[in-house]
């Protein structure tokens, strides 16, 4: 636990430099670079034993992904197969996965957000990879399509498809850049949607029309635990409130955007899905899935930092970075995705 601590307080350490830094590319290559070179080394040389799928990962790796259990998409399996032909050992694909994972954080952030945006991603992006690696590289990769461009691009949505072969669950976020592209409505209507979702979720009305629906199709036989859960009452702790509060707030830095209906539509996403997990914790990929978009959102607050200088924004950015990082702190201790303690491989 200690290590994955003293990362997290140097990236914020360094990450806080590189802002104030008035040089900032000297600042990022002698004081972010270093650390990131840590963390990429960590995910490659990891151990087996570190997060509950690395050995499933390592194993497969070596038999070019031949009876696995489940299904695998084919671009990841070839990806995986090229750096087995080209380099034979496994280290070298972590590397590279890592890699990548880095450099999408530094393609959907900015330089004044450097400060957030990679703490979130070490918290939300690095250390859930550890675990589930294959998910988390192509979700990565996403965010990139998603947010990198200020507009909208004609091929977005193409390689969106393509990065479904990589992770079947990038359907969500294809169907979510869909309805983002072709939906006119304003910030007042998408704060009065997040306060209908929480009522009909709470209240049993989304499970009633969700039932209704799936009765209709072949898949009713396999809802019978979604029934069981269903019936249970729903109980928040204060904190589920203070996090859904901070996903509100963040529409008042979605509007006037070209995007601002992507911006809009993934921070219910971020709200629903963590909202359907207390109900179905089965459904616990579902929030890890949505809730890396809150980096890019964070950006757009550091962005109107820099921009108005307005107190209640900083004052904003400082408790969002405070609240994940007690987040953070209490998943280590809860010993979350077998994540410790770590440990490099054994050469």
């Amino acid at each position: 636990m200690f290590s994955y601590l003293l990362v997290y307080i140097f990236f914020l350490i360094t990450s806080f430099f590189c802002y104030y830094s008035k040089k900032i590319n000297i600042s990022i290559g002698a004081m972010l670079f270093p650390i990131i070179g840590v963390c990429i080394f960590s995910f490659g040389f990891r151990n087996y034993s570190v997060g509950t799928d690395s050995l499933t990962y390592i194993k497969y790796f070596y038999l070019d992904w031949k009876g696995y259990s489940g299904d695998i998409e084919p671009l990841y399996v070839g990806i995986s197969n090229f750096f087995h032909f080209l380099f034979k050992k496994h280290v070298f694909f972590f590397l590279f996965e890592a890699f990548i994972i880095v450099i999408c954080t530094f393609l959907i952030s900015s330089k004044k957000a450097y400060f957030v945006c990679f703490p979130l991603s070490f918290i939300l992006l690095y250390v859930p990879g550890l675990n589930i690696q294959r998910q988390v590289f192509c979700i990565s990769i996403i965010l990139v399509i998603l947010f990198k461009n200020r507009k909208y691009k004609i091929f977005d949505l193409f390689f969106l498809i393509i990065c479904c072969f990589i992770h079947k669950s990038s359907f969500i976020f294809v169907l979510l850049y869909f309805f983002s592209r072709v939906m006119r409505i304003s910030n007042r209507v998408y704060k009065l949607l997040f306060i209908l979702f929480f009522i009909t979720i709470y209240y049993g009305v989304f499970d009633k029309i969700l039932f209704a629906f799936v009765d209709l199709t072949p898949y009713r036989g396999y809802l019978d635990f979604f029934y069981t859960a269903g019936s249970k009452k729903l109980t928040f702790s204060l904190l589920n409130f203070v996090k859904w509060g901070i996903y509100f707030y963040l529409f008042n830095y979605t509007a006037n955007l070209q995007k601002s209906c992507l911006f809009n539509n993934s921070i219910l996403a971020m709200f629903i899905s963590d909202l359907l997990v207390k109900q179905y914790p089965f459904l616990f990929r579902l929030a890890f899935l949505c809730a890396p978009m809150i980096i890019p959102c964070m950006r757009l607050v550091c962005e109107q930092i820099a921009q108005q200088h307005k107190l209640k924004d900083k004052i904003f950015c400082l408790f969002v970075l405070t609240f994940y990082s007690l987040q953070f702190v209490a998943n280590l201790l809860l010993g979350q995705n077998e994540v410790i303690p770590f440990k490099f491989l054994e050469l």
